[in-house]
This record gives C-alpha cells, sequence and structure tokens, in this order.
C-alpha cells in the first residue's frame, strides 16, 4: 500500500473534497456506493481513505439514450381570473 491510500477524509473532508454535500457523502455510504471505516468507540466516527475517494472520480460511461421531446401545452386562457 501506497502512503496515500492510509490517508483518512471526514465526511465534511471527504465532501468538500467531491464538491457533494454532507448528506449526499452518508447517503454514499449507507448505499454502499463509497467504502467508509468506523473509528473509535461504539458507532465510531466515519473516516473514508483517500484511495476510495479517487475510485469515485473515476470516469464511468454514462448510456446514452434519446431525449424524448415533449409538446408544449397549449395556452389556455383563464377567462374567469382578471388581473
Amino acid at each position: 500500500m501506497n502512503p496515500v491510500s492510509h490517508v483518512l477524509f471526514t465526511v465534511a473532508e471527504a465532501a468538500e473534497r467531491l464538491r457533494l454535500s454532507q448528506a449526499a457523502i452518508y447517503e454514499m455510504v449507507r448505499q454502499g456506493q463509497l467504502p467508509a471505516v468506523r473509528v473509535g468507540p461504539r458507532k465510531g466516527a466515519i473516516r473514508i481513505r483517500a484511495s476510495d475517494l479517487d475510485n469515485c472520480l473515476e470516469p464511468v460511461p454514462i448510456e446514452t439514450q434519446a431525449v424524448k421531446v415533449r409538446p408544449r401545452p397549449a395556452k389556455v386562457k383563464l377567462r374567469h381570473i382578471r388581473i
């Protein structure tokens, strides 16, 4: 292991680095999308390895889908409302 993989970030630091909210980081950890470790007694504080954050930044292929264009709804004149 290289020394960078031993660096641990708090949720706030990880959120800042990925430019996401802390809630988004917690959700990614909860869903298993972002590996994390707990440090300390009881439940412990959540810490995220630098290498795991770097893996989140790797490009992921996005499937392109045809965009469906919806026609605009017709303008409706509301006669019963006076402005």
